[in-house]
């Protein structure tokens, strides 16, 4: 094999896999836009990447968003029929990985047609329909199990949609929720009627559970931040998916810090090493955390501050333009409980 050979083997196989892999992210989310639709649903922002496209004032427009913080890859973010007995969620959590298994096997069926028709297959086709098929179908395959192991797949969510009345109820309030502050309304500016939850409701279910954590959240923007600590403490982590569970111990740290002043229980939480791997990821609610435990536990004000100014910063990176609003009055909260700790100038 010549130098020249592999240096276009590599350059083939490089353009390939991008190519391949910016497909299968876009026939997803595509996927779900048209299992969405033909089940009623409207959409409200579709993000490729840096790219959205929203509605605004009435009509659609497209703009590059910030990438900093935790790129968003792909994001079909829609609004479910508002009459819920019209609510179908089975077949809009399928769509994204229906479309990935069909186009994963278009690929391979395009690849035997070149092997039936060629003797010969060039690497500039071989590579991509391989790259196209391995890609579409293992993304197919893995969001179609019902698997948790960081976030939940489409197939945990809609497994766990049907669990229960109670579980299909609060995945139908958590769509309506992110639709509205998709659309700009923060959590204390919406309805109480989405954050109603029925008694019988089973925290240890992560659809439930989140919408429990944005009923608290709502309080919390509200001021009734002892109910936001409620809502946390009831949480049943060990049924949690892992990146929600260290969530929770980092928010409740948050309290503890900002609220009781019980730098034990916030620091017991804050060592833990899943929600130090969690306050790595670059996001304004981390950012928020550790600017706390910089100011509370490590009494380094310049660090908090520094910290707090990256919070600010990474807003946009949230790509939600009322959980921006809610996020950004406990960064506010938390900067007013700095500068009423620091004695007067």
């Amino acid at each position: 094999m010549s130098v020249a050979y592999f240096a276009e083997l590599l350059v083939v196989a490089a353009v390939a896999t991008a190519v391949a892999f910016a497909l299968s992210v876009a026939i997803h989310e595509g996927g779900h836009l048209v299992a969405g639709r033909l089940t009623g649903y409207r959409l409200v922002t579709f993000r490729l990447f840096s790219w959205v496209w929203s509605r605004r004032e009435g009509r659609w427009t497209v703009a590059r968003s910030s990438q900093k913080g935790m790129p968003i890859i792909g994001q079909c973010l829609m609004d479910p029929p508002h009459d819920e007995a019209r609510f179908r969620y089975r077949f809009y959590n399928a769509g994204g990985w229906l479309a990935n298994l069909v186009l994963g096997g278009l690929a391979v069926g395009a690849l035997a047609g070149c092997f039936r028709v060629m003797s010969d297959v060039p690497n500039w086709l071989l590579l991509p329909l391989a790259e196209l098929a391995l890609m579409n179908l293992f993304s197919g395959v893995a969001n179609a199990l019902p698997l948790s192991p960081g976030m939940p797949t489409d197939g945990a969510n809609a497994r766990s949609a049907g669990r229960s009345a109670d579980c299909r109820h609060a995945f139908y309030l958590q769509l309506r929720v992110n639709a509205e502050t998709a659309r700009g309304a923060s959590l204390a500016e919406l309805p109480a009627e989405l954050f109603e939850q029925a008694p019988t409701a089973d925290l240890r279910e992560p659809l439930v559970a989140a919408h429990h954590l944005l009923r608290g959240g709502r309080l919390s923007e509200l001021g009734d931040h002892a109910a936001y600590r409620r809502a946390l403490q009831d949480i049943d982590l060990a049924a949690m998916p892992q990146l929600v569970a260290a969530g929770v111990r980092a928010e409740l740290a948050f309290l503890d810090l900002v609220d009781a002043g019980d730098a034990a229980a916030a620091r017991s939480a804050l060592e833990d090493p899943a929600v130090q791997k969690y306050l790595k990821i670059k996001q304004p609610g981390m950012y928020r955390v550790r600017a706390a435990a910089a100011f509370f536990l490590d009494h380094d004000v310049t660090a908090a501050r520094g910290l707090l100014a990256e919070a600010r910063q990474t807003l946009p990176a949230m790509a939600n333009p009322g959980m921006e609003k809610t996020e950004l009055s406990d960064i506010d909260r938390l900067e007013a409980a700095i500068n009423a700790a620091l004695p007067a100038a």
